[in-house]
């Protein structure tokens, strides 16, 4: 059963924004298969890897969408994006270094916090400027 089902409450209703998200679900739900079957510990890699690439595209992209509609709470929400990264790269020494045997714990848990915390609720905020209010 995947950790997370795609559904309207989800959607931006942005194209580029809404495939993105999609493909982040994707790759989360992948690691919870993982996790499920007892392979959590090989499924780190390929999502850090994952998540260091999506971090730079993705955030770059929303952020020069909020900057050219003007969202007023542009600067708070590049802040996010900012710890978001360091947690990634945080995490990805952490997986280099294999300082952390738990560590796929430590990445469900970041990324069930993201998805709930930043895209469903702060991604949200800035839609109806993307859209012209």
């Amino acid at each position: 059963m995947p950790a997370i089902v795609w559904n309207s409450i989800m959607q931006t209703g942005i194209t580029s924004i809404d495939a993105q998200h999609k493909t982040l679900v994707e790759n989360v739900n992948n690691l919870f298969d993982s996790v499920q079957q007892g392979k959590g510990d090989k499924a780190t890699e390929p999502i850090i890897l994952f998540l260091e690439r999506y971090t730079l595209e993705h955030f770059k992209m929303e952020e020069e969408l909020m900057a050219k509609s003007g969202y007023p709470g542009f600067a708070a929400h590049k802040k996010q994006h900012q710890d978001l990264i360091r947690k990634v790269k945080n995490l990805r020494y952490q997986q280099r270094d294999r300082t952390n045997p738990t560590l796929w714990r430590e990445l469900s848990a970041f990324l069930s916090d993201w998805w709930r915390e930043h895209i469903m609720r702060a991604d949200m905020n800035y839609v109806p400027y993307l859209k012209g209010r």
